[in-house]
């Protein structure tokens, strides 16, 4: 749900649509296809400053930005080539950001304006078994953060910067009455 507008927005599975409930709307309105070729389900859904929506997506690992105001659509295409998942969020100082999962876990960070990606931090193997853990979080100061066993780091645009100790994460959003 939008905070500023509060706008619900969903993905629905097997399909890979991106819908949208707007209160006082009589239905859902169905957008387009979050990526007619990589994506059958949207992973996660977050929103930019600027009010765009960034969906990450399932098989793919693929990420597409829906610009509410004009209805286009930027589709960027893979964030890695082997991992299937991504999970992106948006920091308060328009950082872009996604976690990949599931084989090799880690983070990739993507400049909005020019659709270039790279990992930033560390990254994991899960064939190790090391119980190594590494997680993208959004800190109670809007900014985005990786959390690993080699370190906290925050995400600042296409880089990473080691720092000594992360913020709270923000709360997971709730849907109003609960």
């Amino acid at each position: 749900r939008s905070p500023t507008t509060g706008v619900l927005y969903c993905g629905s599975c097997y399909t890979g649509w991106l819908h949208r409930y707007a209160p006082g709307d009589a239905a859902i309105t169905d957008l387009a296809p979050v990526d007619e070729k990589l994506a059958t389900f949207p992973c996660r859904i977050d929103e930019a400053p600027d009010g765009c929506i960034y969906v990450g997506a399932y098989p793919g690992c693929c990420l597409s930005r829906y610009d509410p105001n004009t209805g286009d659509w930027t589709r960027f295409g893979r964030m890695d080539d082997t991992d299937m998942y991504f999970y992106p969020q948006c920091g308060a100082d328009g950082t872009v950001a996604g976690l990949v999962r599931m084989c090799r876990p880690h983070v990739v960070a993507l400049d909005p304006a020019t659709g270039e990606h790279r990992t930033v931090g560390p990254t994991l193997d899960t064939q190790q078994q090391s119980g190594d853990v590494l997680d993208l979080l959004k800190g109670d100061d809007g900014l985005l953060y990786i959390r690993s066993s080699a370190g906290n780091f925050r995400v600042s645009g296409l880089k990473a910067v080691p720092v000594p100790t992360l913020p709270e994460p923000v709360p997971a959003p709730r849907l109003p009455g609960g």
